[in-house]
């Protein structure tokens, strides 16, 4: 069979090589011609993205995180992206629209994982199976992309196609009825789920077709091509923890969470399964040190709903559990963070009328800013320095022992500006009670 038109060489070069097949595709971005409307409040994890220069589909596989064709992302800023999802009707209100972070590209296929910048909820992902496809099976394919009508439909169109040949990496596969259906551009990345146990399992994404009977197209053979994703369960749990990493090494105040991911991410599935399932919220632990000269080496602990410095070579176990502490992503602001006593769930570090203390979370606005704290570059030497969310230029600062949010102004005894910079910069320290595996 010969090739389509110059703009599908890449596509077709790599379907040639994973299936060794006649069929190849065409333009890798591409939507279902020939399909169906989708369901009332089906496909829900189905998803559109969106960049300036170019829009896709895509499935939710994880709250915060969504799988498509790695032809989508490619070339692109991905901030500059946003992905809609829960709404299989574009023209309604339902669902979410989020912010792309960032984009994790897979190597060997065409695939990508989109990182959204904020968790989506309400919206129940897709599970990746781990069955492979069979030659015969029916696969639903869905997408956003052109019909046979529309340039830019409004509606997730879902059509059935049958698998004909399966590759290492990619499938082929054609129509059932219309058969005249196909994928055509704005669909790569759409997904091709499977019906099993009353609901879906994520198969294979939209890879490439001839766009047959697609609107501006005048091809007339037919066929899909798509790639596989079963097994890939893997490839996203690692993504997930390399980000926690990631986001924990920019941080740099959790660095127990880091060492944690990397021991994960050099191990089996198992510990990386196991990191995700539980290790990451123990890594959180951490306990603060002064790096002021003169008490090097004592930490902040609480102790009667007061925050202050304990120091001494033999603390008792009470005392390294008070000086012990979660670093959690900010109650009022996740890029900074709250501070969490470990002994005391759900009471934070918070400062009030400049007193810092350690008080239970009210759920109020208040006490959500005034118990986060964005970590700023140390304000002397190495280390960090925390500074009030909602009192900008006030850090955490100790003084005869105390804890308060402070400036070198004098404005208050505790901003006397003597030795301001050594008390407002901290050191990360491991933690003096870490919790067991």
């Amino acid at each position: 069979m010969t090739r389509t038109r110059s703009t599908a060489v890449r596509v077709a070069v790599a379907l040639a090589a994973t299936l060794g097949t006649g069929l190849l595709a065409s333009t890798p971005a591409q939507a279902v011609s020939g399909g169906t409307p989708a369901p009332a409040g089906a496909y829900q994890y189905a998803a559109k993205i969106e960049f300036p220069e170019r829009a896709c589909s895509g499935a939710l596989v994880d709250p915060e995180w969504v799988i498509t064709a790695k032809s989508c992302v490619r070339d692109v800023a991905p901030d500059a992206g946003k992905v809609i999802v829960g709404r299989t009707d574009l023209a309604s209100d339902t669902g979410q629209v989020v912010k792309i972070a960032s984009a994790a590209l897979r190597e060997d296929r065409d695939l990508a994982l989109v990182k959204l910048a904020t968790p989506v909820s309400g919206v129940t992902p897709i599970a990746i199976t781990r069955t492979a496809p069979r030659s015969g099976e029916t696969l639903q394919v869905a997408g956003f992309g052109r019909t046979a009508t529309e340039w830019v439909p409004n509606k997730l169109q879902v059509a059935p196609f049958q698998v004909a040949n399966v590759g290492a990496v990619s499938l082929e596969a054609s129509a059932v009825a219309p058969a005249r259906a196909s994928t055509c551009k704005g669909d790569a990345g759409g997904p091709a789920v499977r019906e099993a146990n009353g609901g879906h399992e994520l198969v294979a994404v939209g890879l490439g077709s001839w766009q047959g009977g697609c609107l501006g197209e005048t091809e007339t053979r037919q066929g899909i091509s798509e790639t596989r994703v079963d097994g890939l369960t893997t490839w996203l749990n690692q993504a997930k923890v390399q980000d926690i990493r990631t986001r924990a090494e920019r941080g740099g105040v959790n660095p127990a969470l880091v060492a944690a991911a990397t021991a994960a991410l050099a191990g089996t599935d198992a510990d990386v399964e196991y990191f995700l399932r539980e290790g990451q919220y123990k890594a959180l632990r951490q306990s603060i040190r002064a790096t002021t000269p003169f008490v090097a080496g004592f930490y902040v602990r609480h102790r009667y709903g007061q925050a202050f410095l304990v120091g001494g070579a033999d603390l008792d176990e009470g005392t390294k559990l008070d000086a012990t502490w979660k670093i959690v992503p900010g109650l009022a602001d996740p890029s900074c963070f709250s501070i969490e006593a470990v002994n005391y769930p759900g009471s934070y570090m918070r400062h009030q009328h400049f007193r810092v203390l350690s008080a239970g979370n009210d759920g109020s606005e208040l006490f959500r800013r005034d118990a986060t704290w964005c970590a700023r570059k140390p304000l002397a030497g190495t280390g960090v320095s925390f500074e009030s969310l909602n009192m900008p230029g006030r850090y955490l600062r100790h003084i005869h022992g105390e804890l308060w949010i402070a400036n070198n102004t004098g404005e208050f005894p505790f901003d006397n500006p003597s030795a301001f910079a050594e008390d407002a910069t901290w050191s990360i320290a491991d933690p003096l009670v870490p919790e067991q595996r």
